[in-house]
């Protein structure tokens, strides 16, 4: 079973460039996000190092685990369907959704949950929600944007 982060977007996208993405994410700092999830430094360099971001596939992930899979949805309907089936939306949040052209969904797996995975994950929806004007679902149910509400939800 998986585990999503979905960025509800107001900017239309039909496609991300990888390479853009990881530049975006670049200045992250690894280690110290990691600290969070109680990450060596040494294990962190490591996922890092052999981090991959496949364009084709739409994947990002190393070889011989489970990867973020991303999914880019634009039509009318499943933006509708996807927006429906929220629920208890804090009240920007639900103001944004009435502005929505794209939805990205980041998938990984349930154990990948409070790992390097999780953070690359997040780092990624950040960056899209700041420069596609967007707004982060997570797989806890809370709320996230790039901004005021980048580390705590909103409530």
């Amino acid at each position: 079973m998986p585990s999503w982060i979905t960025i509800y977007l107001q900017n239309e996208i039909t496609a991300i460039d990888l390479t853009v993405a990881q530049e975006g994410v670049s200045p992250a700092d690894w280690h110290t996000l990691g600290e969070d999830f109680d990450i060596e430094d040494d294990d962190v360099s490591e996922f890092m190092d052999k981090l991959r971001w496949d364009q084709e596939a739409m994947e990002i992930g190393i070889p011989g685990e489970r990867p973020i899979q991303i999914h880019i949805w634009n039509a009318v309907d499943r933006i509708a369907e996807e927006i429906s089936e929220l629920a208890d939306m804090p009240a920007p949040v639900a103001g944004h959704m009435t502005h929505v052209k794209s939805i990205v969904a980041l998938e990984f797996g349930i154990p990948q949950a409070r790992t390097m995975v999780e953070v690359v994950a997040f780092e990624l929806a950040y960056w899209l929600a700041e420069t596609q004007r967007g707004v982060i679902h997570s797989y806890t149910g809370d709320w996230y944007d790039h901004d005021e509400h980048r580390w705590q939800p909103f409530s």
